[in-house]
């Protein structure tokens, strides 16, 4: 998808629909703050960004967990507890996963 296209919304339920026209203010600011963190690699550090994702996700019924191999650069998996997830450091080859 490109910026010149509009996403489909036809087949978003009401509910989501509803929040997105209302709550478009909110998530404007979120995605401006979230994108304002200086995290370009190098040095690629997110340190900041996932400290202030910890507590802005920390306010809603998310599971975080804080996964790092290099501890300058951590990565934040979010979900519900069903849910697993496994990251693969391309680098180290350390596989790491979050609580099922």
């Amino acid at each position: 998808m490109n910026g010149d296209t509009p996403m489909d919304t036809s087949r978003l339920s009401d509910a989501v629909d509803d929040y997105l026209a209302t709550e478009r203010s909110e998530l404007f600011e979120f995605t401006e703050r979230l994108v304002g963190f200086e995290t370009q690699n190098p040095p690629g550090g997110t340190v900041d960004v996932v400290k202030w994702l910890e507590s802005t996700l920390g306010d809603i019924d998310l599971e975080l967990d804080r996964v790092a191999v290099d501890p300058e650069k951590p990565n934040l998996l979010a979900g519900e507890s069903a849910v697993t997830r496994i990251d693969v450091d391309p680098v180290s080859g350390l596989e790491c996963r979050a609580r099922a």
